[in-house]
């Protein structure tokens, strides 16, 4: 099984820091190349891990239309109970 779509998060990830030309004072954060932008929500947040740190279980990392990257989760596991597994749950007892 592939998930090819997976790559265009990073493309959608770089436009959106380049959306406009605004007047901007802050200097805007440099995408790494082992950043893997797995997710995004709304075309402006954009969720990701850094592949270089070589964990099994790496802090996830989200960039918003701030400009800024911030340190989201401790882990993707904790990504994933948190804001995957909850959420679908949720979702499935409200139906």
């Amino acid at each position: 099984m592939e998930y090819t779509y997976l790559f265009e998060n990073r493309e959608d990830a770089i436009y959106a820091l380049n959306f406009d030309d605004r007047p901007n004072h802050k200097e805007k954060p440099i995408l790494k190349d082992s950043y893997f932008f797995f997710g995004q929500w709304q075309g402006y947040i954009f969720y990701f891990f850094d592949c270089a740190s070589n964990q099994d279980d790496p802090p996830v990392y989200v960039l918003t239309d701030d400009l800024f990257i911030k340190k989201y989760k401790d882990t993707f596991s904790d990504f994933i109970k948190d804001e995957g597994v909850k959420t679908t749950f949720r979702s499935q007892i409200q139906v």
